[in-house]
């Protein structure tokens, strides 16, 4: 029986439907966006950083 659910589970992991297909795709596009988002904030905190904790000037 072990055998069997294996098998229907390779079976399923390997034929995607193309509609699941489409939402790996959509939820790997939403992750990139978010990523990208988030590396954007990153940087911009790190700069503003840097600006307040730059030396005053004499």
């Amino acid at each position: 029986m072990s055998l069997l659910c294996g098998s229907i589970l390779a079976y399923l992991s390997h034929h995607t439907t193309s509609e699941a297909r489409d939402t790996t795709a959509r939820t790997s596009l939403r992750l990139l966006a978010v990523l990208n988002v988030l590396f954007k904030y990153a940087c911009a905190r790190q700069a503003a950083r840097a600006f307040f904790l730059r030396p005053a000037c004499a």
